[in-house]
C-alpha cells in the first residue's frame, strides 16, 4: 500500500484497505478526524454527505479542468464550521478524477480540519457495497437543488435545518450520553 502524509491531518494512498474493503487504482483520502468538542462515540453521530462543485465551491463557471476549483460559496465554510462543532461527520463526495487538486483547496480553506474522508466512508460496516451510508446529502444535482449551484442563503437554511431540528438535536445528544455512561474519550 503506498501512503503519503500530506499534511498534519491528512494522508493519500492509491491502494487503501478499509472496513473489510480494498479501495485499488483510485485515490482515497482520509482525513485524521477533528477532535470533537465533547467525547463521543463517532458512530453514533450524524454523517453530511457532500459535493464539491456546484455545492461548497463555485461552479458558475462550469468545468475549468482539474486544477481549477472556484472560491467556496458564501455561508459555506461557515456552516460546515457550526455543524462540525455541533457535532455532525463530514464526507467529501466528487466526481473529480484527480483529487490533489481538492486536497489542497481543503486545505487552503481549512475544511481538512472537518472532513474526515474524500469520497469514502470509512465507517460503512464490513458486509455494506460502496454505496454511502449518511443521514443527510448536500449536493447541487440532488433536490431540493435540481442543479442550481447553492447560495449563501441554502447554506444559512441548511445550518438552520440541521442544528435546530428536533430529531438532528436528539441525535447528537444520544451519542454524547452514550459516550459519557462508556467512558469513551476520557
Amino acid at each position: 500500500m503506498k501512503i503519503e502524509k500530506i499534511s498534519k491531518t491528512c494522508v493519500l494512498g492509491t491502494d487503501f484497505h478499509c472496513a473489510g474493503l480494498t479501495y485499488t487504482g483510485i485515490e482515497a483520502i482520509v482525513f485524521i478526524p477533528k477532535l470533537l468538542l465533547h467525547p463521543v462515540n463517532l458512530s453514533l453521530l450524524p454523517v453530511l454527505a457532500l459535493d464539491l462543485d456546484g455545492t461548497l465551491a463555485d461552479y458558475s463557471e462550469g468545468w475549468q479542468g482539474p486544477d481549477i476549483i472556484g472560491e467556496p460559496i458564501s455561508e459555506a465554510l461557515g456552516t460546515l464550521t457550526h455543524l462540525a462543532a455541533f457535532g455532525w461527520r463530514m464526507f467529501l463526495f466528487t466526481t473529480r478524477g484527480v483529487l490533489d487538486p481538492v486536497i489542497k483547496w481543503l486545505i487552503k480553506h481549512r475544511l481538512d480540519q472537518i472532513f474526515e474522508g474524500v469520497n469514502i466512508l470509512h465507517h460503512n460496516p464490513p458486509q455494506c457495497s460502496h454505496k454511502p451510508i449518511f443521514d443527510v446529502l448536500i449536493d447541487d444535482r440532488a433536490y431540493p437543488f435540481c442543479g442550481r449551484q447553492l447560495t449563501s442563503e441554502d447554506w444559512l437554511q441548511i445550518r438552520e435545518d440541521l442544528t435546530e431540528d428536533e430529531q438532528w438535536r436528539e441525535k447528537v445528544r444520544r451519542a454524547r450520553e452514550f459516550s459519557q455512561d462508556r467512558g469513551v474519550g476520557s
